[in-house]
């Protein structure tokens, strides 16, 4: 019986792709290249997450860069804030203040009663804790992945040392 033969080539994208060519420095496109995904997958997939962020709630996006700026601004002035005790209640006290600053005076109507008996902290320490565990899960399983498949770790490193930058 003859063997089958493999198809050549790439595989055919699916239907509702189109090819985009972008420019840009090459410096962005070997950092980019250092991923595991590969330059298309990682510009796909950050420009879904920018777009994604543009329909998040103005005070949300509003949120986030203010803890931006903060962290940057603690690390800037301290340290970086996962490295040192005081930083981090720094970071955590500035965030609440800001927080305060910008937070409307008084009850929303049925937003309140969305908290039922849990008082707002409790429902925040939840929340924290929740994303902290999911977060953690997805560290494992990448780790078990890399373990269980050494071929994509060493590629990793390998595009990770080709992107890194060169010394002069």
């Amino acid at each position: 019986m003859a063997k089958a033969k493999r198809p050549r080539g790439r595989p055919k994208a699916p239907a509702e792709t189109e090819i985009v060519q972008v420019r840009m420095p090459t410096a962005l496109a070997d950092r980019l290249r250092g991923t595991l995904k590969g330059i298309g997958a990682e510009i796909r997939d950050r420009l879904a997450y920018s777009l994604d962020d543009d329909d998040l709630p103005e005070s949300t996006r509003d949120l986030l860069a203010a803890v931006k700026w903060i962290a940057e601004e603690l690390r800037r002035q301290t340290s970086p804030w996962p490295t040192n005790e005081k930083t981090q209640l720094a970071l955590m006290t500035a965030i609440q203040t800001w927080v305060e600053l910008s937070s409307p005076q008084g009850d929303r109507g049925a937003v309140s009663d969305l908290f039922g008996p849990d008082d707002p902290p409790t429902v925040g320490r939840t929340i924290a804790r929740t994303y902290v565990r999911i977060e953690k899960a997805k560290q494992e399983v990448t780790q078990q992945l890399l373990a269980a498949h050494p071929d994509i770790a060493s590629e990793l490193k390998r595009r990770s040392k080709k992107s890194a930058p060169k010394r002069k």
